[in-house]
């Protein structure tokens, strides 16, 4: 099975050979992703509360954190995705990359 840097490196050239330039992202669509990065995004803020009522409680949290990391790395592979398709990612211009080092 492949592993999951793979699967998102081919995610991500699935959705380049599907939107083109010159092709937008169905407007109900954009609103499901923004929808699913907002509810990421609430995934990831209730699981700090779990940890911090869990440290204040004086329980391990070592489990919880590591639960978290996860959430992170796929919200920011969402994120990812979205600026990919939405063209954010395409739109930067090369003065604002140079800027950016």
């Amino acid at each position: 099975m492949a592993n999951s840097k793979s699967l998102s490196a081919m995610d991500a050239e699935i959705l380049k050979s599907a939107f083109h330039k010159d092709k937008k992202l169905p407007e109900s669509q954009r609103r499901d992703f923004a929808a699913a990065l907002v509810e990421g995004e609430a995934i990831i803020a209730r699981q700090r509360a779990l940890i911090e009522k869990l440290a204040r409680d004086g329980h391990p949290t070592e489990e919880a954190e590591e639960f978290l990391r996860k959430f992170m790395k796929t919200q920011a592979e969402h994120v990812a995705h979205w600026e990919l398709i939405s063209g954010q990612a395409e739109s930067k211009s090369p003065s604002a990359e140079r800027d950016q080092h």
